[in-house]
């Protein structure tokens, strides 16, 4: 059986697309109730 708090909306799963065709990173954390979507953006210091 699968625990579906830790299963991904589509909204989630939208959302997530957007921020990888920006070129940034995502995480994901599963917590208590949900998952969090973390947005890691780097950029090269010269």
């Amino acid at each position: 059986m699968r625990d579906s708090k830790y299963l991904l909306t589509q909204e989630q799963v939208e959302r997530i697309r957007q921020i990888l065709e920006k070129g940034d990173r995502v995480e994901l954390i599963p917590g208590k109730e949900r998952i969090k979507i973390i947005q890691e953006s780097r950029k090269e210091i010269k």
